[in-house]
């Protein structure tokens, strides 16, 4: 009897974690499809007219450290697909005109 509830088990087991096939055996072969990593390519704005202070040019380094840390240390698919020169150019840009 236990021989026979062994075998019952190690079948169930074995299907389970090996798969049956029956998954993939009607499917026609797919083509692979490459996947895109780069970011999008984003032409820039064109540059106003910026008058640097000393608490402008602050504000910048304090933004761009903070900037650099979330992307390399923040673990998300979105940070990763970010083109982050352009993000921080532009935010260079609206910091720049949010202080006059």
């Amino acid at each position: 009897m236990w021989k026979r509830t062994l075998s019952y088990f190690v079948t169930v087991y074995l299907l389970s974690a090996c798969g049956s096939g029956s998954e993939t055996a009607g499917l026609p072969e797919q083509a692979e499809v490459p996947i895109s990593t780069s970011p999008p390519v984003v032409e820039l704005q064109s540059k106003p007219e910026i008058t640097y202070s000393s608490s402008l040019q602050d504000d910048i380094v304090s933004f761009v450290e903070v900037a650099q840390q979330i992307r390399f240390f923040y673990p998300s698919d979105a940070v990763a697909n970010t083109h982050w020169d352009v993000f921080i150019a532009e935010a260079i840009v609206k910091v720049s005109q949010m202080s006059k």
